[in-house]
């Protein structure tokens, strides 16, 4: 194994051939495509909750996403509380600006008491290195269970011309 200094912290998109030499004169045929690219600035989130059972399209705002293949592009949900519990799901690249993933499911994350946890929501557009922000958060939330809803007035269900009170009663 042999590690070497990539191109780091540059504006600009490309390819960059890698070939190996152990003498400096003989390098190893056929030298290999690395591909570089600018880590592209995250904007925003949206939605930015849902909930914990997951399968909330989550619509992810930047600003010069490429597509590389064949590596797609993924999202990574961190929980904010315990950073060893994370998950990568794939995404999917829409724009330059715009990438779209689905949320996983983090039910088994959650303590008996809580309704909601926070994750940091990173992405990768290389299946590798992933951005190293955590402004962006996406908070799961418990769905609650409507277990009744009554009008506060009338004390029926019943709703004549709208506009009245209803309350609604239910459980986490």
């Amino acid at each position: 194994q042999v590690e070497c200094q990539g191109v780091k912290d540059t504006v600009y998109t490309g390819f960059a051939a890698v070939a190996l030499s152990l003498n400096g004169v003989d390098f190893t045929p056929g030298p290999m495509q690395y591909i570089y690219y600018f880590q592209p600035p995250v904007l925003s989130l949206y939605p930015d909750s849902g909930p914990a059972r997951g399968g909330t399209r989550m619509h992810i705002i930047g600003d010069g996403f490429i597509f590389l293949t064949p590596f797609p592009p993924s999202c990574k949900f961190t929980c904010i509380h315990d950073r060893g519990k994370s998950i990568v799901m794939p995404a999917r690249y829409l724009n330059n600006t715009l990438l779209v993933c689905t949320t996983p499911n983090v039910s088994a994350w959650f303590a008996d008491s809580e309704m909601s946890v926070d994750a940091i929501v990173e992405i990768s557009l290389n299946a590798q290195q992933f951005t190293e922000l955590e402004a962006l958060v996406f908070t799961f939330y418990v769905d609650p269970t409507i277990t009744r809803a009554e009008q506060s007035e009338r004390g029926n269900n019943i709703v004549v011309n709208g506009g009245e009170p209803v309350t609604v009663y239910g459980r986490k």
